[in-house]
């Protein structure tokens, strides 16, 4: 199962509360639905996002706009398939320009 999701720009003091609120996109009609181990990922690609973003190693965690793009693939049981992509977890932290006047 391959997935992506981003975190838009947001402010640096809200920034880890939008990467923990992020969610996986619709699946089959229901986030539920996803395999065990897209969850997992999911769940470590936030911790690293995060982890990213408060080291400082980015920006400042206190000031500025950042995005994140979280990404991954998982087979069953994590097992090497073949025909298929192997396992994966992707993640971006950026900072981000702060939005202009007419985007307010």
């Amino acid at each position: 199962m391959s997935g992506s999701v981003q975190v838009t720009r947001t402010a640096a003091v809200g920034f880890v509360a939008a990467i923990k609120a992020a969610e996986l996109p619709l699946y089959n009609g229901t986030t539920t639905n996803y395999p065990a181990e897209t969850v997992e990922q999911f769940h470590a690609v936030k911790k690293a996002a995060i982890g990213l973003f408060e080291s400082g190693c980015v920006g400042p965690t206190d000031r500025g706009y950042y995005t994140a793009s979280l990404s991954g693939h998982s087979n069953p049981g994590h097992a090497k398939t073949p025909g298929w992509a192997n396992d994966m977890v992707g993640c971006y932290v950026n900072q981000a320009d702060p939005p202009t006047e007419s985007e307010d």
